[in-house]
């Protein structure tokens, strides 16, 4: 099996109206294909580390300090350069049985 995260951290809200993970991202995510989330918006700052972030058809390279937004149902996926640390607002709460991946 392979390791997207090397040890991701959450931080889940009392309200469960939304919550925090901080992930460190080891290699491409997902491995082939894209991702999608059928229910969560998510706000992603970089921490640390340098990632190529693919949107619907657009890419952009991400460095320390910038942010990006991952909309709802808009196909994506992250190249980490090698290694990069991700701080993840999801707007409801992400969960994996909303991420979906597609070819």
């Amino acid at each position: 099996m392979i390791q997207y995260f090397l040890a991701s951290n959450e931080f889940p809200f009392k309200t469960n109206l939304s919550n925090l993970a901080q992930i460190p991202l080891a290699t491409r995510y997902p491995v082939e294909g894209f991702a999608f989330n059928t229910l969560a918006e998510m706000t992603v700052y970089i921490l640390e580390g340098t990632v190529l972030f693919h949107q619907e058809g657009e890419e952009v390279a991400l460095t320390k300090d910038d942010v990006v937004l991952v909309e709802t149902n808009k196909k994506y996926f992250w190249e980490p350069k090698p290694q990069t640390t991700l701080l993840i607002f999801s707007t409801p709460p992400w969960t994996p049985e909303q991420s979906k991946t597609v070819k």
